[in-house]
C-alpha cells in the first residue's frame, strides 16, 4: 500500500508517511543548519556528531637540540644541552596540544639521535609546562650535573638508547604511570624539555643532534 495520506488543502496535497500496525507515523526529511539555512542530510552533508570520550592521538617532533661541537665524555646524570654555560642554555621546545591551554596525555617519545656513542646509554627527559631556563631555571650547562630549579616541572621519561650505523634512536617512556598528564604553557600550546643521562657516554662526533618525536593522546575539545 502507498505510504503517503492525503490532506486536503485547496485540491489536496499528498505527504510522507509510514503505515505501522494501522497508525500512521509521518516521514520527516532531516535538514541541517544554522539558523535560517536548511541542507538535506547526506553523505556530503553529514550530521556533526561529538564524540566526548573519542581521543586525538598526537605525533609530533620536538625542537632539534644540537651539542657543543666538542666529544667530551658525559658521566652518569650529566645534562646535555647546547651550551656549557647554564646562563646560555636554550630552551627546547615541543609545539604538542592542537588547543591553548587544553590537556595533553604523553604516552613515549621516540628519542633520535645522529650520534653513535650514545649507543646502549640510558637517557632521561625532563618535562616542563613554562620555559626552564627562565629566571636562572638551569643551573649548569653541558656535561655538568643535571639541576634546574622545579618550575614548571611536569615529569620525566627514561628509556636506553639503541645504536645505529648512522646515530641511535630510543623509546622513552614515563617514570612514573602510563601518561604523563599536563597542561601546556600558560595560553599556548607548548611543553619544554630538557635531556640528562643516566650512564655514561662518548661522543662520536662534533655538535651531534637529538630530535625527540612525542606520542600523545588529547581529548577532542
Amino acid at each position: 500500500m502507498a505510504d503517503n495520506v492525503p490532506i486536503t488543502a485547496g485540491s489536496g496535497t499528498s505527504i510522507a508517511a509510514d503505515d505501522i500496525a494501522s497508525v500512521w507515523y509521518q516521514r520527516v526529511k532531516v535538514s541541517i543548519g544554522a539558523d535560517g539555512s536548511a541542507t538535506d542530510w547526506s553523505s556530503a552533508n553529514p550530521a556533526p556528531i561529538r564524540d566526548d570520550k573519542a581521543n586525538r592521538v598526537i605525533i609530533i617532533a620536538g625542537s632539534t637540540l644540537t651539542r657543543p661541537a666538542n666529544t667530551t665524555a658525559y658521566a652518569a646524570n650529566d645534562s646535555v644541552s647546547d651550551n656549557g654555560t647554564a646562563a646560555s642554555v636554550t630552551a627546547n621546545t615541543v609545539t604538542i596540544s592542537d588547543t591553548n591551554d587544553y590537556p595533553i596525555g604523553i604516552a613515549s617519545v621516540e628519542l633520535h639521535s645522529t650520534d653513535t656513542g650514545f649507543g646502549a646509554a640510558n637517557v632521561r627527559l625532563w618535562i616542563y609546562n613554562s620555559d626552564p631556563t627562565a629566571s636562572s631555571g638551569v643551573v649548569n650547562g653541558d656535561n655538568a650535573a643535571f639541576s634546574n630549579k622545579k618550575a614548571g616541572f611536569v615529569g620525566t621519561l627514561s628509556g636506553t638508547m639503541r645504536t645505529f650505523s648512522d646515530g641511535s634512536r630510543g623509546v622513552l617512556t614515563p617514570d612514573e604511570g602510563s601518561l604523563l598528564i599536563t597542561l601546556p604553557g600558560s595560553g599556548a600550546k607548548t611543553l619544554w624539555w630538557q635531556l640528562q643521562t643516566l650512564s655514561a657516554a662518548t661522543p662520536s662526533a662534533n655538535s651531534t643532534t637529538f630530535i625527540p618525536t612525542f606520542r600523545a593522546y588529547q581529548a577532542i575539545p
